[in-house]
């Protein structure tokens, strides 16, 4: 129901009707207008913003020109502490793009650090298997793990496009270095170098997380030419190893030889891997002979190494070639240390890369017989039994004759069985969390299939998953 008032009001729209829908049409052309006009303003703000830098990208390198401006002057230029001003302002060029935020931050907690700064865009991301939920700026990006923690942040605009402005500081500390002749200001430059190398360093780590393999190893050449540099004279061998691995990575095989071999050379081995990783390369080129020397070569310093030791394994089986060789330098080490039981181990090992169960259970046992505290052979040997059972159960899944089948069944559980006696063992001798979880594990469940054949499997299965839960509750 319309009072009068609105009746007139209504009828006085549809009297104008036609002066009303021109008026309309107007102001919806203008409208639209007025949307193209912000869509195309916006758009061109967004250009511009992804083209400009942040307040603290200019004021750094806007600090990088005052320094330089100061080296003009000649009575500066002499000046140890004018270099120092201009290699500080290149480190400053070249964190400004940064945040100030710090890996293992929660995102609550930098959301506030960042004062509402909102992403661009926000997406998911897999890097080396893992997941990450990336927040996408105009200068970095900040990768979080699973539990919304940071992770990684990737700077994606750098102060300088044209040059690095770490490189450029270790030439102003190092000319700093040439001009001090006082002890503490020598001590200051050195100070600086070691500072340049670490955010180095820092960066090579955030390339190799972000699978940018050759940029890592560029950083970490940058690491060990610092090291090498007459003020400070200290080789950095953990950056050759790095440079060397992460150039394998990056398909880089001269740089990985290059810094393998100066790795053997400072007697940085990595426990045996620089010799592993080394003959893979020689071998991967062609080079078999030469990669064989390697191997042996390692494996006479480090018997115990898996990587070496697998190595030569694949070696002889790949060429056809008698591995009595590799036998001769067990027999040759256990020879030097008779009462080394990882030798056994690792002879063990050898065996059954080669396919020789038997000969590599007896090896195990040998080695735990020799030191009751060494049983790395108890777990040998009984993975060795379970992972048989596994091979045969897979074999079993597709054999469609019933026959065959319950034959293939009856094997499978006789190794299961097997796997038993050398796990209750290592649970029993020894006191290492690890080791007893990891028996315990195997036992519940080899127990547990068998539970319902007799009595003693289902006690077996309470006994460890009884002990199993003890431990998550601790």
């Amino acid at each position: 129901m319309y009072s009068r008032q609105q009746g007139y009001r209504r009828n006085r729209c549809r009297g104008r009707k036609g002066m009303m829908s021109e008026n309309m049409n107007i102001n919806h052309k203008n409208d639209i207008s007025m949307k193209r006009l912000f869509i195309a303003l916006s758009l061109l703000l967004s250009v511009q913003l992804a083209g400009a830098q942040s307040k603290a990208v200019v004021d750094a390198i806007s600090d990088v020109d005052k320094a330089k401006e100061a080296l003009a002057n000649p009575k500066k230029a002499v000046k140890p502490a004018s270099w120092i001003n201009l290699g500080e302002a290149y480190i400053k060029a070249f964190e400004a793009p940064a945040p100030a935020v710090v890996t293992g931050m929660p995102q609550p907690q930098i959301a506030m650090l960042l004062g509402g700064m909102a992403p661009v865009s926000s997406e998911d991301r897999i890097m080396g298997g893992i997941p990450y939920h990336v927040d996408i700026y105009p200068e970095f990006n900040l990768y979080y793990d699973g539990t919304g923690v940071l992770a990684i942040v990737e700077v994606t605009k750098a102060a300088y496009t044209d040059i690095d402005p770490l490189a450029e500081a270790i030439n102003a500390f190092v000319k700093a270095g040439e001009l001090e002749t006082k002890e503490k200001g020598i001590e200051k430059v050195k100070a600086h170098l070691q500072n340049v190398s670490s955010l180095y360093f820092s960066d090579a780590m955030t390339m190799y997380s972000l699978e940018k393999y050759g940029a890592a190893s560029d950083d970490f050449m940058k690491c060990v030419e610092i090291s090498e540099l007459p003020l400070l004279g200290n080789i950095d061998t953990l950056s050759v190893f790095n440079a060397a691995f992460t150039a394998n990575l990056a398909s880089d095989t001269l740089r990985a030889i290059t810094m393998f071999e100066r790795c053997v050379e400072l007697g940085y081995y990595e426990n045996g891997d620089v010799f592993a990783s080394l003959a893979g390369l020689y071998i991967g080129k062609g080079d078999n002979a030469k990669g064989k020397s390697i191997l042996e070569e390692g494996f006479k310093l480090f018997p115990s190494s898996q990587a070496i030791i697998i190595g030569l394994i694949n070696y002889y089986l790949d060429n056809n070639e008698d591995p009595q060789t590799l036998f001769s330098l067990i027999a040759e080490a256990k020879a030097n240390e008779p009462n080394n039981a990882s030798l056994y181990y690792v002879e063990g090992n050898v065996y059954k890369g080669l396919g020789d169960i038997q000969k590599a259970l007896e090896c195990y046992y040998k080695s735990y017989e020799i030191d009751p505290n060494y049983v790395f052979g108890l777990y040998a040997a009984g993975t060795l039994w379970y992972d048989e059972a596994v091979r045969v159960s897979e074999i079993a899944q597709s054999e469609m004759d019933d026959k065959k089948y319950n034959a293939l069944v009856e094997e499978f559980e006789g190794y299961m069985v097997n796997a038993i006696e050398p796990f209750e063992t290592l649970f029993n001798a020894t006191e290492d969390v690890e080791f007893k979880t990891i028996a315990a594990e195997y036992l519940k469940s080899i127990n547990f299939r068998f539970r319902d054949r007799d009595q003693k499997y289902m006690d077996g299965y309470e006994k460890y998953n009884s002990y199993l839960n003890s431990q998550q509750n601790q």
